[in-house]
């Protein structure tokens, strides 16, 4: 993520290519045999959550359409899915992680694949790996996550073991190593977030492809410190969420 002010407030963020090396990598080392997930992580491999149900369901446009209602009891109770015109769908960085866990089949004339998969939810969001990656991170800590929170962001996240049972405590970016963001624009997000009770997060994808969380806070920005205007570590990663440290 670049550096102080200077990012043009038009710039684009470029995150697919960062995210699609990042799987590349893992498919490479699972070819060598070794163990993928993000920064060697093994917690993170290949979504890595035995107990989440077998799911079968059909894909249209971007969404997966689960129908067996057993299994969307269970998916709901884990904070999978959403109701879209009376439709319970999975989300497509949802349908990713099951997929790439092998714990999803989809219905059609040929099998899908996690690369077949990517291919056909790209049409929709090219950053659709990315959200991907930093889902499968959250849910690896044993994080639950929705999508988004307005203000641009990509996740809500609720603490471990209270989804369903109060609101999401955090708001995460996911971003790319390196792709431009204006700090201001993060300042006034960061603000508007702490004033309703949510901690704002950055999660990083860096090109090793390992994710790694900066807590915003609207204290740290001027400071000149910290990768993005972070927590003012100077690019040393705090925790998890759940886990930050104060800047």
């Amino acid at each position: 993520m670049a550096k102080g002010d200077d990012a043009a407030p038009s710039a684009r963020l470029n995150r697919t290519g960062a995210a699609r090396r990042a799987v590349l990598r893992e498919k490479g080392a699972a070819a060598r045999g070794r163990e993928p997930g993000a920064g060697g992580d093994a917690g993170a491999a290949a979504g890595g959550q035995g107990d989440d149900p077998a799911v079968r369901g059909r894909l249209v446009r971007d969404l997966v359409h689960v129908e067996d209602e057993a299994v969307r009891a269970e998916l709901e109770s884990k904070g999978y899915g959403e109701v879209r015109r009376g439709k319970f769908c999975l989300m497509p960085y949802e349908s990713l992680y099951l997929m790439h866990a092998g714990r999803l089949a989809l219905d059609g004339k040929r099998a899908a694949t996690f690369d077949s998969l990517v291919s056909a939810l790209r049409r929709y969001d090219e950053d659709v790996l990315t959200r991907f990656l930093v889902y499968r991170d959250l849910r690896s800590r044993g994080y639950a996550a929705k999508g988004g929170f307005g203000f641009g962001a990509d996740f809500r996240v609720y603490e471990r073991g209270r989804f369903g049972d109060k609101g999401a405590s955090y708001v995460v970016f996911a971003l790319a190593e390196g792709a431009p963001e204006k700090a201001g624009a993060l300042h006034k997000k960061a603000g508007e977030i702490e004033q309703m009770g949510k901690e704002p997060i950055v999660a990083v994808i860096e090109r090793r492809g390992e994710v790694i969380y900066y807590k915003l806070s609207t204290v740290a920005f001027g400071r000149g410190g910290g990768r993005g205007g972070g927590d003012g570590s100077g690019g040393a990663p705090p925790p998890a969420p759940g886990k930050s440290k104060s800047p």
